[in-house]
């Protein structure tokens, strides 16, 4: 066998043993991807989210004052949480306080403005505030 022969077996063999790159498939359209995993929250903010669970809770049975306390002390203690200026926004749209909205509705959609959940919501508070009942 010539060295020429022997060169070309080589490379051939070697091509063929190399392993094809592994390319992961592309989800169909419409998939669902894996949920994005938030960090873990402080305490802060679980005291503010158990806030304003209670001023939702009192603003659903008619205590739209116990409501906004609730709501103002959630947002003193995580001036961060978007979630409790929208409440305030809709208890002072609740109680007729319609001055006070659209600054309330300003710093929650500031804070929100990423989030789809919310995205609906401040668009419909937006909407009514401008023209109010």
């Amino acid at each position: 066998m010539s060295l020429k022969t022997l060169l070309v077996i080589s490379l051939v063999l070697v091509a063929a043993c190399a392993a094809p790159r592994q390319r992961r498939p592309k989800p169909p359209p419409g998939a669902r991807l894996a949920p994005v995993v938030r960090p873990e929250i402080g305490p802060e903010r679980k005291a503010s989210e158990a806030l304003i669970q209670k001023g939702v809770d009192s603003m659903d049975q008619g205590l739209f004052d116990r409501a906004e306390d609730n709501f103002q002390d959630a947002v003193n203690l995580d001036p961060s949480n978007g979630a409790g200026f929208y409440y305030l926004a809709l208890i002072k749209y609740k109680l007729g306080e319609y001055e006070t909205v659209p600054n309330f509705l300003e710093k929650a959609e500031a804070l929100l403005k990423n989030d789809p959940d919310w995205t609906g919501r401040l668009e419909s508070l937006r909407r009514d505030s401008v023209t109010p009942p």
